[in-house]
């Protein structure tokens, strides 16, 4: 058995068949399959999503990431005519709309741009993309973008500004496509803009679905509540930080970008009662993780506080979880930090077998994928 402590990112590679990358939504979100970990057996069973609930038992609290994903993704042209894809990360001055960060970045401070017009992004083709060159936006032609840098070394992020005196919360909604992840090898439809968000989904500021709870539909969470299982909600705004490449061998190197959260007293207060009680907490997704972790105390049992800010956790093997009992999650890619956060949570060697068990079985991976549920 492989000793967790010197896992490598090459620990974490699979690999996985074209044709198991779901490309579309399943119409009826709990139609899904879900794969169950028992970690204590070290077993797995094959159900439908819509089965969860025997799973589940009265008394349980189920932890759900209310965000909202905005319409992130933007294209425009260069006056060369070169086509330019536009991922909007956050904004500098909108902390809870936007996802944004709460300090102005120090080289922007002299731009003499204000900071409501100043927005972190990715850029596709970034190479290519000069400091200082001006964009136009395909879909608002009077709308141009002035790119303020050149991509960071690390990690590509760059700085743009919209001219005009729209706001880019606006610009966004009225012309921003759904920002599908690149392995969805289509372009965003109407339809995505429905059912690649949660039904739930209150916060806008995601650039990214969080998919572990694309699965439960309104009838499910009803039933689920009529059974004595208590439904909370945090938010955490799934950004770089979630679907950042890990480069580094050596995990300890790896550096997660921030992501804001919040976790309320309301929620707070009922988790803390639940561990109290030896209750289970469930954690719909590896944001939900990641946000109640980072406020997790010391306290034994576990308990969180309050919390709201920027979080940059890490969760790889070995990694002692304070607050979460079990977890929902979808099947993640490669190299990953969600699929560290999985084996960290229910074992290496279980969670490398248990993927290829559901390639074995052809079930659907990635953000439209099916589900798998780790008590």
């Amino acid at each position: 058995m492989r000793n967790i402590a010197t896992l490598k990112l090459s620990d974490f590679e699979y690999q996985l068949p074209k044709e198991l990358i779901a490309q579309n939504a399943l119409s009826e979100r709990t139609d899904a399959r879900l794969m169950v970990l028992d970690r204590s057996a070290h077993r797995t069973k094959h159900h439908q999503f819509h089965e969860i609930d025997s799973y589940l038992e009265k008394g349980d609290v189920l932890v759900l990431n209310d965000t909202k994903v905005i319409s992130a993704r933007l294209f425009a042209k260069r006056k060369t005519g070169g086509r330019v894809e536009i991922l909007f990360l956050k904004s500098l001055s909108f902390p809870h709309a936007l996802s944004g960060n709460l300090d102005v970045d120090p080289r922007l401070k002299h731009s003499g741009m204000t900071a409501h017009e100043t927005l972190e992004v990715l850029i596709k083709p970034s190479g290519k993309i000069k400091e200082g060159e001006e964009l136009i936006l395909d879909a608002a032609p009077h709308i141009s973008i002035h790119v303020l840098d050149a991509p960071d070394h690390l990690t590509g992020i760059r700085h743009i500004h919209f001219t005009g005196s729209e706001k880019a919360e606006s610009i966004l909604e009225r012309y921003g496509r759904v920002p599908l992840p690149p392995y969805i090898e289509r372009e965003d439809s109407e339809l995505d803009r429905e059912l690649y968000q949660t039904v739930y989904a209150r916060k806008a500021g995601a650039v990214a679905s969080p998919t572990a709870g694309l699965h439960f539909d309104e009838p499910l969470l009803k039933r689920l509540e009529a059974k004595g299982i208590e439904i909370l909600f945090v938010t955490l705004h799934v950004s770089l930080g979630t679907f950042q490449p890990v480069d580094a061998e050596d995990l300890s190197q790896h550096k997660m970008y921030h992501e804001y959260f919040y976790l309320s007293d309301e929620t707070a207060e009922r988790i803390n009662f639940a561990k109290s009680d030896g209750r289970r907490v469930i954690a719909c997704g590896t944001t939900v993780v990641r946000a109640l972790e980072s406020s997790a105390t010391d306290s034994v049992p576990g308990e969180v506080k309050t919390n709201e800010g920027m979080t940059n956790i890490f969760i790889y093997p070995p990694y002692e979880f304070k607050i979460v009992d079990g977890l929902i999650t979808n099947f993640h890619l490669p190299r990953t930090t969600l699929l560290m956060l999985v084996s960290a949570f229910a074992g290496h060697e279980f969670v490398m077998r248990a993927y290829q068990e559901a390639i074995q079985n052809k079930y659907r991976f990635y953000s439209y994928g099916d589900a798998m549920l780790i008590v």
